[in-house]
């Protein structure tokens, strides 16, 4: 007592006294406990990963869709349609030749990317719709699991979004840029075509 000097014994009724081994017992569930809201934590952050990654695959390939409809306009007029009515750069004309051989494996868009991500994204569905059961004794490992499933999913997302940029979009806008440069050729078209044609440029 700090007024008195005095010492005085304090005694708990019904106080439980733990054994050494229920001790360490209770000391392993409390660091489980925190290990498992650690890795809940993990999955948590894993999942909003995933779902930006998927939001950028999609971005990526509405953008990749959108160069090819400009490329296709621009091809129809310039190398279907009107061919004779442009000139084209001597320097170009194997960078002509290589795009017309190649043009037609995006005619139809680029379905064979959109199917891969949509089997990425099944195995991402199914994997987030597997349920966990927190009272397990092996929920962490569980939750490691699928984690790393999550981020697998990512990293394949991510390599799938880089692939459209370089393989589709990259090389439709340099087509587009090699359409662009072919000029109108003056000496073959009528003035009133030459004319119609540069206004709407």
């Amino acid at each position: 007592d700090k007024d008195t000097g005095h010492m005085r014994s304090i005694r708990i009724e019904h106080g439980v006294v733990l054994s050494p081994e229920e001790k360490r017992r209770l000391s392993d569930y409390f660091a489980r406990r925190q290990q498992v809201d650690a890795l809940e934590k993990s999955v948590q952050q894993a999942s909003m990963d995933v779902e930006a990654a998927h939001g950028a695959c999609l971005e990526a390939m509405g953008e990749a869709e959108e160069q090819i409809e400009a490329f296709l306009a621009r091809y129809r007029e310039k190398i279907e349609a009107n061919p004779r009515l442009y000139t084209i750069d001597p320097d170009r004309v194997g960078d002509v030749q290589q795009m017309i051989l190649e043009h037609d494996r995006f005619r139809h868009g680029i379905p064979g990317y959109r199917d891969r991500l949509a089997s990425i994204c099944i195995n991402w569905r199914q994997t987030e719709g597997q349920r966990l059961d927190f009272g397990a004794p092996d929920v962490g490992d569980s939750l490691h699991e699928r984690a790393i499933a999550l981020a697998g999913y990512t990293r394949a997302m991510e390599a799938l979004c880089r692939a459209v940029q370089t393989e589709v979009t990259a090389r439709v806008v340099g087509w587009i840029d090699l359409l662009d440069a072919m000029e109108p050729d003056a000496g073959t078209m009528t003035a009133v075509s030459y004319t119609h044609l540069r206004a709407h440029e």
